[in-house]
């Protein structure tokens, strides 16, 4: 069974992913196959896999600067099935730009 971590990850993954098939690999991992999402940027809720992997391919062309990658802002609040949390595009490179992963503060 999948941690609420590897969730994460898998979802966070696959917002930082601009390769549809990639994403999409991601999204299984995550996402139920009738799950949906909604955000006021999108005029219509989002259903299932196939629908949430193009609207993160279409939202980040249309929102996200290159080299810029969601970063997660809060701890998830878990309540039934349901996870809760807040991500933002922040300045983090990527770990192939950065040549070490995530930077750290030292």
């Amino acid at each position: 069974m999948i941690t609420t971590e590897e969730l994460l990850g898998s979802y966070i993954a696959a917002w930082n992913e601009r390769d549809e098939q990639i994403r999409f690999g991601h999204l299984e991992r995550c996402w139920s196959e009738d799950g949906t999402f909604s955000d006021p940027l999108i005029p219509e809720l989002v259903q299932g896999r196939k629908q949430m992997n193009d609207a993160i391919g279409e939202m980040c062309a249309r929102y996200v600067q290159p080299g810029k990658r969601f970063v997660r802002l809060t701890e998830v609040q878990e309540h039934h099935d349901v996870l809760r949390g807040s991500q933002e595009v922040g300045c983090q490179p990527s770990a192939s730009q950065a040549g070490t992963g995530p930077p750290t503060n030292t």
